[in-house]
């Protein structure tokens, strides 16, 4: 081998090389994960950087791809739970009558999986609660329904609404178990310690029980066609799946996948408008007065997946 040759093929390990970082993969555990993009956080981080309807696209920490099974995740991002106990995030809660159409949707999904359960109400714990409203649509359905929400503003945001929300971080010991159900709606990519995450929920399910994680999909065709400027490219997400790597953690914390679906979102005019000028200039958007300030849009633009598992024995 001619001399330049060893020296051009060293300078590319060293550079795969420091890319590299010794970090575990949160899905599977592989180390020597490889930087694919630096921080894009500028100053101090506050808890409205972790807000549910932060705008702030694109804005994450480093993201490093696992070699083993793919994964997206910010391992550099840690301790982010004190975050969401101050978190305030008065737009979410203002568009609570959207929310309760995902959410009763979502609950017709809870109904299918718990079917044949014992007992006249099955038992409901939703981790990652916000102010109750999957809670809300839960009870109505004749579910007994339980939260754990961090964030105080939110859990007491819920308590006004009369539901049953436990302020703290799961796990957490009010919350009890052998519930029928456990669903994580949009949490899973947001913690740093997925795996145990779902082995807690695996605890507090009864032997059979059923666990629906939604979460966005980076495989999805708008993740893929956007890249980083995908919406769903935010601080507070700190791991990005797919459904292979999400099924791998499931398995691995002792689930086994029996269904996956496409979920329908809600959103009303004013709140996708706003969304919206983040990708097409401001004169081509209609401003929302008239009939479109009311105007209520089901969308589903398959970048976000809902996985039905079952507890098995481990």
């Amino acid at each position: 081998m001619a001399q330049p040759e060893i020296v051009h093929r060293c300078k590319q390990v060293a550079q795969v090389m420091s890319m590299s970082q010794d970090f575990a993969c949160r899905a599977c555990s592989a180390r020597s994960l490889i930087k694919r993009r630096e921080s894009r956080i500028a100053g101090e981080l506050s808890s409205q950087n972790f807000a549910i309807t932060d705008t702030n696209y694109g804005v994450t920490g480093a993201i490093y791809e696992c070699p083993k099974c793919g994964l997206l995740q910010c391992p550099e991002t840690d301790s982010v739970l004190p975050f969401y106990q101050a978190l305030q995030d008065t737009e979410y809660d203002a568009g609570r009558a959207e929310r309760y159409l995902q959410a009763s949707a979502l609950v017709r999904s809870i109904l299918n999986a718990v079917e044949g359960s014992e007992g006249d109400r099955p038992r409901l714990l939703d981790i990652g609660a916000g102010s109750g409203v999957l809670l809300e649509a839960a009870t109505h359905a004749g579910l007994d329904a339980t939260g754990i929400e961090p964030s105080t503003w939110l859990a007491n945001a819920g308590r006004q609404h009369g539901l049953n929300i436990i302020e703290g971080a799961f796990p957490h010991p009010d919350a009890g178990s052998g519930y029928d159900v456990v669903t994580l709606i949009d949490v899973i990519e947001h913690v740093t310690d997925p795996l145990e995450l779902l082995l807690s929920a695996w605890r507090v399910l009864r032997p059979g029980g059923k666990c629906l994680v939604v979460t966005p999909d980076v495989s999805s065709l708008f993740a893929r066609v956007l890249g980083f400027k995908w919406w769903h490219y935010r601080i507070a997400h700190i791991s990005y799946f797919d459904r292979t790597n999400l099924t791998l953690l499931m398995t691995r914390a002792g689930f086994r996948v029996c269904g996956a679906s496409r979920p329908r979102w809600y959103f009303s005019y004013p709140y996708l408008r706003q969304r919206l000028a983040h990708y097409l200039p401001s004169w081509v958007i209609p401003p929302a007065a008239g009939p479109l300030k009311n105007l209520v849009f089901p969308l589903n633009l398959r970048d976000s997946l809902l996985l039905v598992c079952e507890r098995v024995e481990r």
